[in-house]
Protein backbone atom coordinates (compact mmCIF):
# COMPACT_ATOMS: atom_id res chain seq x y z
CA UNK A 1 0.00 0.00 0.00
CA UNK A 2 1.08 3.52 -0.77
CA UNK A 3 1.60 6.17 1.58
CA UNK A 4 -0.95 8.78 2.50
CA UNK A 5 0.00 12.01 0.49
CA UNK A 6 -1.35 14.27 -2.63
CA UNK A 7 -2.14 12.52 -5.97
CA UNK A 8 0.29 13.57 -8.49
CA UNK A 9 -1.54 16.36 -9.89
CA UNK A 10 -1.95 18.04 -6.17
CA UNK A 11 -6.04 17.16 -6.56
CA UNK A 12 -6.88 15.19 -4.20
CA UNK A 13 -5.17 13.34 -0.97
CA UNK A 14 -4.65 9.34 -1.26
CA UNK A 15 -4.93 6.56 1.27
CA UNK A 16 -3.59 3.86 -1.17
CA UNK A 17 -5.53 0.96 -1.86
CA UNK A 18 -8.78 1.81 0.05
CA UNK A 19 -9.03 5.16 -1.74
CA UNK A 20 -8.74 8.45 -1.53
CA UNK A 21 -9.10 9.85 2.32
CA UNK A 22 -12.17 11.42 2.19
CA UNK A 23 -13.91 7.76 0.68
CA UNK A 24 -11.98 5.94 3.74
CA UNK A 25 -13.81 8.56 6.11
CA UNK A 26 -16.99 8.25 4.30
CA UNK A 27 -16.70 4.35 4.62
CA UNK A 28 -15.71 4.78 7.87
CA UNK A 29 -18.72 6.67 8.79
CA UNK A 30 -20.96 3.53 7.71
CA UNK A 31 -19.38 0.91 9.51
CA UNK A 32 -19.69 3.32 12.89
CA UNK A 33 -23.38 3.42 12.11
CA UNK A 34 -22.95 -0.78 11.91
CA UNK A 35 -21.78 -0.48 14.92
CA UNK A 36 -24.20 1.34 16.92
CA UNK A 37 -26.70 -1.07 15.01
CA UNK A 38 -25.52 -4.21 16.07
CA UNK A 39 -25.08 -2.86 19.08
CA UNK A 40 -29.04 -2.26 19.32
CA UNK A 41 -29.48 -5.31 17.51
CA UNK A 42 -28.03 -7.46 20.81
CA UNK A 43 -29.80 -5.27 23.28
CA UNK A 44 -33.09 -6.61 21.77
CA UNK A 45 -31.86 -9.59 21.62
CA UNK A 46 -30.55 -10.14 24.91
CA UNK A 47 -34.34 -8.81 25.87
CA UNK A 48 -35.77 -11.79 23.82
CA UNK A 49 -33.71 -14.25 25.21
CA UNK A 50 -33.85 -13.88 28.73
CA UNK A 51 -37.78 -12.92 28.48
CA UNK A 52 -36.94 -10.21 31.23
CA UNK A 53 -38.23 -6.05 31.19
CA UNK A 54 -36.68 -2.93 29.87
CA UNK A 55 -37.99 0.96 29.89
CA UNK A 56 -39.97 2.00 27.14
CA UNK A 57 -37.22 4.62 26.18
CA UNK A 58 -34.63 1.79 26.52
CA UNK A 59 -37.03 -0.62 23.58
CA UNK A 60 -37.90 1.96 21.65
CA UNK A 61 -34.06 2.27 21.11
CA UNK A 62 -33.45 -0.72 20.35
CA UNK A 63 -36.51 -1.69 18.05
CA UNK A 64 -36.08 -0.80 13.69
CA UNK A 65 -37.87 1.75 13.07
CA UNK A 66 -41.07 0.17 10.38
CA UNK A 67 -43.46 2.48 9.12
CA UNK A 68 -46.43 1.67 7.82
CA UNK A 69 -48.62 2.17 4.63
CA UNK A 70 -52.27 0.79 3.86
CA UNK A 71 -54.28 -0.44 0.80
CA UNK A 72 -53.53 -2.47 -2.20
CA UNK A 73 -52.33 -1.97 -5.83
CA UNK A 74 -51.45 -4.33 -9.16
CA UNK A 75 -48.50 -6.49 -9.28
CA UNK A 76 -45.54 -4.37 -10.38
CA UNK A 77 -41.43 -4.81 -10.52
CA UNK A 78 -39.10 -5.13 -8.20
CA UNK A 79 -36.67 -2.91 -8.05
CA UNK A 80 -33.05 -3.83 -7.00
CA UNK A 81 -30.72 -0.84 -6.40
CA UNK A 82 -27.42 -1.11 -6.42
CA UNK A 83 -25.28 1.51 -5.05
CA UNK A 84 -21.60 1.04 -6.00
CA UNK A 85 -19.42 3.46 -3.77
CA UNK A 86 -16.46 4.94 -4.61
CA UNK A 87 -16.58 6.11 -8.28
CA UNK A 88 -16.43 3.12 -10.85
CA UNK A 89 -14.78 4.00 -13.88
CA UNK A 90 -17.43 3.82 -16.33
CA UNK A 91 -14.88 4.15 -18.79
CA UNK A 92 -13.44 0.68 -18.35
CA UNK A 93 -16.25 -1.42 -18.22
CA UNK A 94 -18.08 0.10 -21.31
CA UNK A 95 -15.44 1.32 -23.18
CA UNK A 96 -15.36 3.88 -25.57
CA UNK A 97 -12.90 2.98 -28.12
CA UNK A 98 -13.96 4.62 -31.06
CA UNK A 99 -13.14 7.87 -29.58
CA UNK A 100 -9.76 9.21 -31.25
CA UNK A 101 -8.90 10.55 -27.78
CA UNK A 102 -9.76 7.48 -24.94
CA UNK A 103 -6.27 5.27 -26.01
CA UNK A 104 -3.74 8.20 -25.51
CA UNK A 105 -5.70 9.92 -22.35
CA UNK A 106 -5.53 6.96 -21.04
CA UNK A 107 -2.09 5.57 -21.92
CA UNK A 108 -1.12 2.37 -20.13
CA UNK A 109 -4.16 1.82 -18.48
CA UNK A 110 -6.75 2.41 -21.74
CA UNK A 111 -8.20 -0.93 -22.60
CA UNK A 112 -7.61 -2.63 -25.67
CA UNK A 113 -10.27 -2.49 -28.77
CA UNK A 114 -11.94 -5.37 -30.42
CA UNK A 115 -9.71 -7.55 -32.11
CA UNK A 116 -6.51 -7.03 -29.66
CA UNK A 117 -4.87 -9.10 -27.15
CA UNK A 118 -7.52 -8.75 -23.70
CA UNK A 119 -9.28 -6.15 -26.22
CA UNK A 120 -12.77 -5.07 -25.78
CA UNK A 121 -16.16 -6.90 -27.36
CA UNK A 122 -17.18 -4.37 -29.51
CA UNK A 123 -21.22 -3.84 -28.75
CA UNK A 124 -22.28 -1.23 -31.32
CA UNK A 125 -19.07 0.18 -33.22
CA UNK A 126 -17.81 2.89 -30.82
CA UNK A 127 -18.59 1.10 -27.20
CA UNK A 128 -17.24 -2.38 -26.56
CA UNK A 129 -17.64 -4.24 -23.00
CA UNK A 130 -14.59 -4.92 -21.00
CA UNK A 131 -13.66 -8.96 -20.81
CA UNK A 132 -13.47 -8.52 -17.32
CA UNK A 133 -17.50 -7.77 -17.69
CA UNK A 134 -17.75 -10.53 -20.25
CA UNK A 135 -20.43 -12.34 -17.97
CA UNK A 136 -22.62 -9.74 -18.67
CA UNK A 137 -22.59 -10.14 -22.57
CA UNK A 138 -25.60 -12.65 -22.97
CA UNK A 139 -27.58 -10.35 -20.95
CA UNK A 140 -26.97 -7.10 -23.56
CA UNK A 141 -27.36 -9.39 -26.59
CA UNK A 142 -30.41 -10.62 -25.49
CA UNK A 143 -32.06 -7.14 -25.09
CA UNK A 144 -32.13 -7.34 -21.30
CA UNK A 145 -29.38 -5.02 -20.50
CA UNK A 146 -28.30 -1.27 -21.25
CA UNK A 147 -25.47 1.04 -20.55
CA UNK A 148 -26.01 4.22 -19.70
CA UNK A 149 -23.19 6.36 -20.66
CA UNK A 150 -22.22 9.85 -19.48
CA UNK A 151 -24.48 9.66 -16.73
CA UNK A 152 -25.24 10.94 -13.46
CA UNK A 153 -26.00 13.73 -10.72
CA UNK A 154 -25.95 17.42 -12.18
CA UNK A 155 -24.08 18.42 -8.72
CA UNK A 156 -20.76 19.54 -9.96
CA UNK A 157 -18.96 17.89 -6.47
CA UNK A 158 -16.73 15.31 -6.71
CA UNK A 159 -16.72 14.44 -2.80
CA UNK A 160 -17.96 10.91 -2.16
CA UNK A 161 -19.72 11.86 0.65
CA UNK A 162 -21.75 15.10 -0.18
CA UNK A 163 -22.45 13.12 -4.03
CA UNK A 164 -23.76 9.63 -2.46
CA UNK A 165 -25.96 11.74 -0.54
CA UNK A 166 -27.30 13.97 -3.49
CA UNK A 167 -27.71 10.36 -5.63
CA UNK A 168 -29.52 8.75 -2.90
CA UNK A 169 -31.73 11.59 -1.68
CA UNK A 170 -32.55 12.63 -5.06
CA UNK A 171 -31.96 15.79 -4.71
CA UNK A 172 -28.91 17.47 -6.50
CA UNK A 173 -27.95 21.20 -6.70
CA UNK A 174 -29.64 22.05 -3.38
CA UNK A 175 -27.00 21.32 -0.40
CA UNK A 176 -26.33 18.46 1.47
CA UNK A 177 -28.12 19.99 4.50
CA UNK A 178 -31.59 19.20 3.01
CA UNK A 179 -31.30 15.64 2.13
CA UNK A 180 -33.44 13.51 4.89
CA UNK A 181 -34.85 11.11 3.10
CA UNK A 182 -34.57 8.36 -0.05
CA UNK A 183 -35.86 8.67 -3.65
CA UNK A 184 -36.72 4.97 -3.26
CA UNK A 185 -38.11 5.60 0.44
CA UNK A 186 -40.32 8.42 -1.16
CA UNK A 187 -41.63 6.10 -3.60
CA UNK A 188 -42.53 3.26 -1.19
CA UNK A 189 -44.29 6.02 0.91
CA UNK A 190 -46.19 7.62 -2.14
CA UNK A 191 -47.53 4.14 -3.44
CA UNK A 192 -49.94 1.46 -2.29
CA UNK A 193 -48.31 -1.99 -1.26
CA UNK A 194 -48.44 -4.56 -3.82
CA UNK A 195 -49.67 -6.91 -1.12
CA UNK A 196 -51.25 -5.41 1.84
CA UNK A 197 -50.49 -8.07 4.28
CA UNK A 198 -47.04 -7.59 3.66
CA UNK A 199 -44.30 -7.03 6.87
CA UNK A 200 -41.15 -5.63 4.70
CA UNK A 201 -41.90 -3.57 1.81
CA UNK A 202 -38.32 -2.73 1.16
CA UNK A 203 -34.65 -4.38 2.58
CA UNK A 204 -31.46 -3.33 2.14
CA UNK A 205 -29.13 -6.31 2.29
CA UNK A 206 -26.41 -4.57 4.79
CA UNK A 207 -25.60 -3.67 8.22
CA UNK A 208 -26.50 0.46 7.67
CA UNK A 209 -29.43 1.91 6.47
CA UNK A 210 -28.93 3.38 3.43
CA UNK A 211 -30.20 7.10 2.87
CA UNK A 212 -32.20 5.62 -0.36
CA UNK A 213 -34.53 3.84 1.59
CA UNK A 214 -35.38 6.40 4.42
CA UNK A 215 -38.49 7.38 4.88
CA UNK A 216 -40.13 3.88 3.73
CA UNK A 217 -42.61 2.14 4.77
CA UNK A 218 -41.94 -1.29 6.58
CA UNK A 219 -37.83 -1.31 5.28
CA UNK A 220 -35.72 -2.88 7.31
CA UNK A 221 -31.31 -3.21 6.75
CA UNK A 222 -30.94 -6.67 7.20
CA UNK A 223 -27.01 -7.99 6.73
CA UNK A 224 -27.84 -11.45 7.05
CA UNK A 225 -31.32 -12.80 6.62
CA UNK A 226 -31.05 -16.69 7.64
CA UNK A 227 -30.17 -14.90 11.34
CA UNK A 228 -33.10 -12.56 11.51
CA UNK A 229 -34.67 -14.56 13.84
CA UNK A 230 -34.81 -15.06 17.39
CA UNK A 231 -31.98 -16.91 18.86
CA UNK A 232 -31.98 -19.39 21.74
CA UNK A 233 -33.67 -22.67 22.91
CA UNK A 234 -36.10 -23.42 20.44
CA UNK A 235 -38.94 -24.70 22.80
CA UNK A 236 -38.77 -21.15 24.52
CA UNK A 237 -38.94 -19.50 21.16
CA UNK A 238 -43.05 -18.76 20.88
CA UNK A 239 -43.28 -18.02 24.28
CA UNK A 240 -40.38 -15.25 24.29
CA UNK A 241 -42.02 -13.95 21.06
CA UNK A 242 -45.41 -13.74 23.20
CA UNK A 243 -43.74 -12.03 25.85
CA UNK A 244 -42.44 -9.40 23.96
CA UNK A 245 -45.73 -9.03 22.20
CA UNK A 246 -47.29 -8.28 25.02
CA UNK A 247 -44.95 -5.69 26.46
CA UNK A 248 -45.11 -3.73 22.97
CA UNK A 249 -49.05 -3.80 23.15
CA UNK A 250 -49.15 -1.46 25.97
CA UNK A 251 -46.75 1.20 24.44
CA UNK A 252 -47.85 3.98 22.24
CA UNK A 253 -49.01 3.56 18.70
CA UNK A 254 -46.21 4.32 16.59
CA UNK A 255 -43.89 1.96 19.03
CA UNK A 256 -46.33 -1.11 19.08
CA UNK A 257 -46.80 -0.74 15.58
CA UNK A 258 -43.31 -0.77 15.30
CA UNK A 259 -42.96 -3.63 17.09
CA UNK A 260 -45.69 -5.75 15.89
CA UNK A 261 -44.19 -5.44 12.08
CA UNK A 262 -40.97 -6.27 12.97
CA UNK A 263 -41.98 -9.74 14.84
CA UNK A 264 -44.30 -10.25 11.73
CA UNK A 265 -41.16 -9.87 9.88
CA UNK A 266 -39.08 -12.43 11.70
CA UNK A 267 -41.65 -14.63 11.15
CA UNK A 268 -41.97 -14.30 7.33
CA UNK A 269 -37.93 -14.39 6.87
CA UNK A 270 -38.15 -17.85 9.12
CA UNK A 271 -40.05 -19.42 6.09
CA UNK A 272 -37.66 -19.14 3.30
CA UNK A 273 -34.60 -21.65 3.77
CA UNK A 274 -31.59 -19.24 3.05
CA UNK A 275 -28.88 -21.40 4.10
CA UNK A 276 -29.95 -24.29 1.75
CA UNK A 277 -31.12 -22.33 -1.35
CA UNK A 278 -30.59 -23.72 -4.31
CA UNK A 279 -30.13 -21.61 -7.48
CA UNK A 280 -31.95 -22.04 -10.86
CA UNK A 281 -30.52 -22.47 -14.13
CA UNK A 282 -27.42 -23.58 -13.16
CA UNK A 283 -26.82 -19.95 -11.64
CA UNK A 284 -23.40 -19.96 -9.85
CA UNK A 285 -23.08 -16.61 -7.86
CA UNK A 286 -19.47 -16.09 -6.81
CA UNK A 287 -18.35 -16.62 -3.38
CA UNK A 288 -17.85 -13.27 -2.43
CA UNK A 289 -20.28 -11.10 0.18
CA UNK A 290 -21.80 -9.07 -2.77
CA UNK A 291 -22.53 -12.71 -4.48
CA UNK A 292 -24.22 -14.19 -1.50
CA UNK A 293 -26.37 -11.25 -0.59
CA UNK A 294 -27.44 -11.40 -4.49
CA UNK A 295 -28.28 -14.96 -4.10
CA UNK A 296 -30.63 -14.22 -0.81
CA UNK A 297 -32.40 -11.58 -2.66
CA UNK A 298 -32.98 -14.15 -5.54
CA UNK A 299 -34.47 -16.56 -2.56
CA UNK A 300 -36.49 -13.68 -1.26
CA UNK A 301 -37.67 -12.77 -4.48
CA UNK A 302 -38.61 -16.29 -4.90
CA UNK A 303 -40.66 -16.20 -1.97
CA UNK A 304 -42.75 -14.08 -2.89
CA UNK A 305 -43.65 -12.22 0.34
CA UNK A 306 -44.50 -8.72 -0.74
CA UNK A 307 -41.04 -6.99 -0.92
CA UNK A 308 -40.93 -4.46 -3.46
CA UNK A 309 -37.74 -2.53 -3.13
CA UNK A 310 -34.08 -4.52 -2.28
CA UNK A 311 -30.93 -2.68 -2.32
CA UNK A 312 -27.36 -3.90 -2.25
CA UNK A 313 -23.99 -2.11 -1.92
CA UNK A 314 -20.68 -3.09 -3.63
CA UNK A 315 -17.74 -0.68 -2.16
CA UNK A 316 -14.42 0.53 -3.05
CA UNK A 317 -14.34 1.54 -6.54
CA UNK A 318 -12.56 4.56 -5.56
CA UNK A 319 -8.99 3.44 -7.39
CA UNK A 320 -6.77 6.19 -7.66
CA UNK A 321 -3.92 3.89 -7.45
CA UNK A 322 -2.54 0.25 -9.58
CA UNK A 323 -6.08 0.18 -10.60
CA UNK A 324 -5.23 -2.20 -13.23
CA UNK A 325 -8.43 -2.16 -15.60
CA UNK A 326 -7.57 -5.52 -17.43
CA UNK A 327 -6.04 -7.50 -15.07
CA UNK A 328 -5.80 -6.10 -11.87
CA UNK A 329 -8.33 -4.50 -9.17
CA UNK A 330 -10.32 -2.88 -11.07
CA UNK A 331 -10.64 -6.04 -13.64
CA UNK A 332 -11.42 -8.52 -10.22
CA UNK A 333 -14.04 -6.04 -9.78
CA UNK A 334 -16.04 -5.96 -12.80
CA UNK A 335 -15.59 -9.73 -12.66
CA UNK A 336 -17.49 -10.36 -9.64
CA UNK A 337 -20.04 -7.70 -10.84
CA UNK A 338 -20.79 -8.98 -14.00
CA UNK A 339 -20.72 -12.62 -13.18
CA UNK A 340 -23.10 -11.53 -9.82
CA UNK A 341 -25.67 -9.86 -12.33
CA UNK A 342 -25.87 -12.28 -14.55
CA UNK A 343 -26.03 -15.29 -12.06
CA UNK A 344 -28.84 -13.15 -10.64
CA UNK A 345 -30.57 -13.07 -13.60
CA UNK A 346 -29.83 -16.91 -14.60
CA UNK A 347 -31.17 -17.97 -11.46
CA UNK A 348 -34.89 -15.73 -11.52
CA UNK A 349 -35.34 -16.55 -14.88
CA UNK A 350 -38.84 -16.01 -16.04
CA UNK A 351 -39.00 -13.96 -12.86
CA UNK A 352 -37.23 -11.12 -14.08
CA UNK A 353 -39.97 -10.14 -16.07
CA UNK A 354 -41.26 -7.87 -13.07
CA UNK A 355 -38.00 -7.48 -11.46
CA UNK A 356 -35.67 -4.17 -12.66
CA UNK A 357 -32.58 -3.92 -11.41
CA UNK A 358 -30.32 -0.18 -11.80
CA UNK A 359 -26.62 0.26 -10.61
CA UNK A 360 -24.80 3.13 -10.63
CA UNK A 361 -22.11 5.10 -8.84
CA UNK A 362 -21.74 8.40 -7.04
CA UNK A 363 -19.76 9.71 -10.27
CA UNK A 364 -17.02 8.46 -12.95
CA UNK A 365 -13.50 9.16 -13.06
CA UNK A 366 -11.35 11.39 -15.14
CA UNK A 367 -10.26 10.65 -18.10
CA UNK A 368 -6.54 10.98 -18.11
CA UNK A 369 -4.84 8.64 -16.40
CA UNK A 370 -2.94 9.78 -12.99
CA UNK A 371 0.98 9.02 -12.19
CA UNK A 372 -0.30 6.39 -10.00
CA UNK A 373 -1.41 4.85 -12.87
CA UNK A 374 -4.93 5.30 -11.46
CA UNK A 375 -7.83 7.95 -12.02
CA UNK A 376 -9.05 10.42 -10.22
CA UNK A 377 -12.43 11.74 -9.41
CA UNK A 378 -14.25 12.84 -12.34
CA UNK A 379 -18.13 13.25 -13.04
CA UNK A 380 -20.41 11.49 -15.81
CA UNK A 381 -20.55 7.42 -14.83
CA UNK A 382 -22.06 4.79 -16.53
CA UNK A 383 -25.18 3.27 -14.81
CA UNK A 384 -26.54 -0.20 -15.62
CA UNK A 385 -30.23 -1.12 -16.01
CA UNK A 386 -31.15 -5.17 -16.52
CA UNK A 387 -34.46 -6.55 -16.35
CA UNK A 388 -37.06 -7.98 -18.82
CA UNK A 389 -38.75 -5.22 -19.74
CA UNK A 390 -35.52 -3.43 -20.18
CA UNK A 391 -34.97 -2.24 -23.85
CA UNK A 392 -31.50 -3.15 -23.85
CA UNK A 393 -28.55 -3.94 -26.45
CA UNK A 394 -27.93 -0.64 -26.32
CA UNK A 395 -25.35 2.16 -25.38
CA UNK A 396 -27.66 4.84 -24.11
CA UNK A 397 -25.47 8.56 -24.14
CA UNK A 398 -25.22 11.73 -25.07
CA UNK A 399 -21.66 11.59 -25.92
CA UNK A 400 -19.44 15.06 -26.79
CA UNK A 401 -16.46 13.16 -27.52
CA UNK A 402 -13.43 12.86 -25.33
CA UNK A 403 -11.30 15.83 -26.31
CA UNK A 404 -10.31 18.16 -23.54
CA UNK A 405 -12.21 21.12 -24.58
CA UNK A 406 -15.37 18.99 -24.49
CA UNK A 407 -14.84 17.83 -21.03
CA UNK A 408 -15.65 19.18 -17.52
CA UNK A 409 -12.24 19.35 -16.15
CA UNK A 410 -10.48 16.30 -17.66
CA UNK A 411 -13.74 14.54 -17.01
CA UNK A 412 -16.72 13.11 -18.92
CA UNK A 413 -19.56 15.82 -18.35
CA UNK A 414 -23.10 14.53 -17.03
CA UNK A 415 -25.34 15.07 -20.30
CA UNK A 416 -27.66 12.31 -19.12
CA UNK A 417 -29.50 13.08 -15.60
CA UNK A 418 -29.94 10.04 -13.30
CA UNK A 419 -33.23 11.14 -12.22
CA UNK A 420 -34.65 11.12 -15.49
CA UNK A 421 -33.59 7.34 -15.71
CA UNK A 422 -35.21 6.55 -12.35
CA UNK A 423 -38.55 8.75 -12.90
CA UNK A 424 -39.13 6.38 -16.07
CA UNK A 425 -38.54 3.60 -14.03
CA UNK A 426 -40.62 4.00 -11.31
CA UNK A 427 -43.25 5.36 -13.64
CA UNK A 428 -43.33 2.42 -16.11
CA UNK A 429 -42.48 -0.71 -14.21
CA UNK A 430 -43.14 0.97 -10.26
CA UNK A 431 -46.48 1.80 -11.27
CA UNK A 432 -45.62 5.59 -9.72
CA UNK A 433 -47.84 7.78 -11.89
CA UNK A 434 -46.10 10.49 -9.89
CA UNK A 435 -42.51 9.67 -9.80
CA UNK A 436 -41.47 12.88 -11.01
CA UNK A 437 -42.41 14.42 -7.79
CA UNK A 438 -40.14 12.48 -6.08
CA UNK A 439 -37.14 14.45 -7.19
CA UNK A 440 -37.57 18.30 -6.24
CA UNK A 441 -37.14 21.04 -8.09
CA UNK A 442 -36.16 18.54 -11.56
CA UNK A 443 -38.11 20.19 -13.95
CA UNK A 444 -36.75 19.15 -16.66
CA UNK A 445 -37.23 15.68 -17.91
CA UNK A 446 -36.05 13.75 -20.61
CA UNK A 447 -37.79 10.35 -22.26
CA UNK A 448 -34.60 7.78 -22.72
CA UNK A 449 -36.87 5.24 -23.00
CA UNK A 450 -34.72 3.05 -21.05
CA UNK A 451 -37.99 0.63 -19.90
CA UNK A 452 -41.20 -0.78 -22.05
Amino acid sequence: MKEQGQSPDGAEPRTGSNGCEEFVQAERRRWMAAVDQRLLGGAMRSIAKRGGTAGSAALAASVPKVAFANGGAPTRDILVFVMLRGGMDGLSLCVPHGDPDYAWQRGNLAVPGPGQLDGVTDLDGFFGLSQAASALLPAYQEGDLAFIHNAGSTDPTRSHFDQMKFIEGGVPNQGATVVTSGWLGRHLASTAAVDPAASLRGVAIDYTSPLTLAGGPKTLSIPKLPQFKFGGYAHTVSDRKALLGGMYDRETSALRSSAQSTLATIDVLGTIDFLNYAPSGGAVYPVTEFGDRFKKAAALIKADVGVEAIEIDRARWDHHDDMGPINGRLAIMLEELSQTLAAFRTDLGALMGNVTVVALSEFGRRVDANGADGTDHGRGGCMLVMGGNVNGGQVIHDWVGLDPLMLDDLALPVRVDYRDILIEILTERLGNAGAAALFPNHSTFTDWNIVR
